[in-house]
């Protein structure tokens, strides 16, 4: 419960929509769990920005109506209700392994989303020498304008100069 927060409050921010509802089946009342924010994991999925936020957000929206629905309804006292307590051990049991797996499936989702973080920073950081060497060879591509436009009135001064002294030249032989 890293943060005061369970996989649910993971999954609505970064999982997908299956593990979401395998989560919720295991447990409902999650649903209300409140993270070190004070957010349910129905905030969390409002703010986060998973591809499946819309989906999400109105499935967990109809189970939370249903969990207070539920939680309206009036108990039964203990002379008017026969618990068997075989079936809610039963019962109990299938929801702590859907539990177990949904946990699983969740762990897995979010590391699947630290590896892509790690990739994405090394990509990042790849592309940032990538650039700084674009930005270089530009500078370096500058240079070599410049100096060609210098060449260039270099040569236009010099064909000038030269034709200035082929007139002379010619202005000499016809005196």
């Amino acid at each position: 419960r890293a943060e005061g927060r369970i996989p649910l409050h993971y999954s609505c921010l970064y999982g997908s929509p299956y593990v979401i509802s395998m989560l919720v089946e295991a447990d409902l009342e999650s649903i209300s769990c409140k993270d070190f924010q004070q957010k349910t994991p129905l905030h969390l999925a409002q703010e986060g920005s998973n591809s499946h936020k819309e989906a999400i957000v109105k499935r967990l929206a109809q189970r939370q109506k249903s969990l207070i629905c539920k939680q309206n309804v009036p108990r039964h006292n203990k002379s008017s209700a026969s618990v068997d307590l075989e079936q809610f051990a039963r019962i109990a049991s299938d929801n702590n392994k859907k539990w177990k797996e949904a946990h699983t499936q969740a762990t897995i989702s979010l590391e699947g989303v630290e590896s892509s973080m790690d990739r994405l920073k090394r990509l990042n950081k790849r592309l940032r020498k990538l650039q700084e060497k674009i930005n270089e060879e530009q500078a370096i591509l500058e240079k070599a304008k410049e100096r060609a436009r210098e060449e260039e009135l270099r040569l236009d001064e010099l064909t000038n100069e030269r034709k200035l002294i082929e007139k002379m030249e010619r202005d000499r032989i016809r005196a």
